[in-house]
């Protein structure tokens, strides 16, 4: 957040296709992070959903999380090798970190919806601009 000041931009887009989490102000695109997608969580049904079981994230932003799975299989830690359980938003920062930590990530993004939220870890974040024009400054 420090960095990058992800808490002032008005807007962030994720796409699938390009694997990436954009920010931006006034139509402009002023950060830039690869994404892989976590998990997601669920307000309705009360649960914790792995990306790697969910057919609705593409598979370019899931492969690494079956690292995360693996180290569970390994370990011996059922949240991180069963696809679906009772859990909540702290659950999901909860994997959202062991993930970050795993996968050596940046930083982690959390995208609500109107039913849960989807969690996502941040690599190569990066100024869309590097010169540095246009940033916004504190």
């Amino acid at each position: 957040m420090s960095d990058f000041q992800l808490g002032r931009w008005e807007r962030y887009n994720y796409d699938q296709d390009a694997g990436r989490l954009t920010f931006s102000s006034g139509g402009r695109i002023e950060v830039i992070a690869d994404i892989q997608i976590v998990g997601s969580t669920s307000s309705s049904t009360g649960t914790w959903l792995w990306s790697w079981d969910n057919d609705t994230i593409l598979p370019r932003v899931r492969h690494c999380i079956e690292e995360v799975r693996a180290l569970g299989e390994k370990r011996g830690f059922p949240k991180l090798t069963v696809e679906k359980w009772e859990g909540d938003e702290y659950d999901g920062w909860e994997m959202t970190a062991i993930a970050a930590y795993v996968l050596k990530a940046d930083g982690a993004y959390r995208s609500p919806g109107s039913n849960g939220a989807l969690f996502m870890i941040l690599k190569n974040v990066r100024w869309a601009n590097p010169s540095g024009a246009g940033r916004c400054t504190p």
